[in-house]
């Protein structure tokens, strides 16, 4: 008994000891989406974005890319920054437990690799998935310290190990759709009646 309640215990210390981290990446993934969230809609993405990109940054150094572009271009920016600051290890490790369908994982993917060509409705539908994977991990960490607090001596050390769950801004659920395929085609979905409501592609 006590060589196993020894070797419990290092296990929990280990577990305890890797939450923190787990939970301040989980909180810097939700702060990381509400920031690209906002500049989603005038970002210069889709098909040939790059090339696009490039275009408009040529027009406005000649001063001809009208009122807007640099707004779009700093927009353009601030998403694909964001991408690449995407935290996405958590989506590897849920693998098989269907907690995502696998063309989100396979968006998530993309983002990781800061994809600009992604549409905004694909970008939307994988911050929502890592949104769904960091509150997770978030509720996960509190459950696992309110049930450390039940260890006698473990209310000394507490506060070493509190941290508060960052409140997103844009509850993005609504993305997120079950069965295999309906995630991506939803969020196609939603970018070619974007495109429509706008009168064409920006």
């Amino acid at each position: 008994p006590n060589q196993f309640g020894g070797s419990a215990g290092g296990f929990a210390s280990a577990r305890l000891e890797a939450g923190p981290n787990a939970a301040q990446a989980a909180n810097n993934t939700l702060q990381n989406i509400d920031i690209i969230m906002p500049a989603l809609d005038t970002a210069v993405l889709g098909p040939a974005a790059d090339y696009r990109t490039t275009m408009l940054r040529v027009g406005q150094q000649l001063g001809i890319a009208g009122a807007d572009a640099d707004k779009t271009l700093a927009d353009t920016r601030q998403v694909v920054q964001g991408l690449a600051r995407s935290e996405l290890d958590a989506a590897a490790g849920m693998r098989g437990q269907g907690q995502i369908t696998e063309s989100e994982r396979a968006l998530l993917r993309r983002t990781a690799a800061g994809d600009q060509n992604m549409t905004a409705a694909e970008i939307r539908t994988s911050m929502a998935a890592m949104q769904k994977l960091a509150n997770q991990r978030l509720a996960s960490y509190q459950e696992l310290l309110k049930t450390s607090e039940t260890i006698p001596g473990f209310q000394q050390i507490a506060p070493m190990f509190q941290l508060t769950p960052y409140q997103s801004q844009f509850n993005l659920g609504g993305n997120l759709r079950s069965g295999a395929n309906q995630g991506l085609g939803n969020a196609v979905q939603q970018e070619i009646d974007r495109r429509r409501g706008s009168g064409g592609a920006r």
